[in-house]
């Protein structure tokens, strides 16, 4: 079979990636759980701090909760 087959075989099986659906709701409590994880990795992750500054990193952090 060759692979412009295949993709029509497996077509089928996966639903289409074009289909609209509502995104979930983030409550509050998720946020909270996901910002406190990400204080947890930049104060254990030494490759982190290599790669981003402490401020970049506490911008992504501010942006993060104001998202909600």
């Amino acid at each position: 079979m060759g692979m412009s087959e295949s993709f029509f075989v497996t077509e089928g099986l996966y639903p289409s990636v074009l289909t609209k659906e509502e995104p979930p709701e983030v409550i509050e409590f998720d946020i909270e759980v996901i910002v406190k994880w990400l204080f947890e990795l930049w104060l254990t992750d030494d490759e982190l701090r290599k790669v981003i500054s402490e401020d970049e990193w506490l911008k992504f952090i501010e942006s993060v909760v104001n998202s909600k």
